[in-house]
This record gives C-alpha cells, structure tokens and sequence, in this order.
C-alpha cells in the first residue's frame, strides 16, 4: 500500500519560544525541555553522576536548573508555573 502525497497530514508545532540557545554562528548550544516535576527530574539527574552547572533556581512564573551530560551537551530543564484557579483574577 501506497501513501499519497495528498493523504499525508503534516504536523505544525507552535511553541511559545525557543527551545535552543544559540551562539553567534548560530550553532545550538543549549537544548532547554520542559518537566512538570523540576525537583524530581533535579534529584534523578544527580544520582545519575551528570554534572549540575546550576542548581534548581525558582521565580514567580518558573524554575529552572541546567547539566552536562556525559557528552558535554548543555542542558536547561524548565518548570513552568501556572497560576492556581484561586490565583485568577477576573
């Protein structure tokens, strides 16, 4: 069986920003994911022997924590918050 060009749905992605940090050369440098639990992902991370370069920072909107993997890729792990429904404001 044969697909079609036509019968083929292309996915579109949006994010809200860049999930990359460039150099001037534009050449990745860091790679940022998202977590929904930072701490856990933190504490995981650390007894897997990877090396923290900064630990878990936390503002009001969200908490951030980065690390070389053993190939010296540079990584930011992100936690965003979202205000509580008793946080709104209408």
């Amino acid at each position: 069986m044969e697909t079609k060009p036509e019968e083929i749905t292309h996915l579109k992605f949006a994010f809200p920003r860049s999930f990359w940090v460039t150099n001037s050369a534009r050449q990745v440098t860091m790679v940022e994911m998202l977590t929904n639990d930072l701490l856990a992902l933190h504490e995981r991370i650390k007894r897997a022997g990877a090396h923290i370069d900064k630990e878990p920072v936390f503002t009001n909107e969200y908490g951030y924590f980065t690390f070389y993997d053993p190939d010296g890729h540079y990584f930011r792990m992100v936690e965003e918050k979202f205000p509580s429904k008793s946080d709104e404001t209408f």
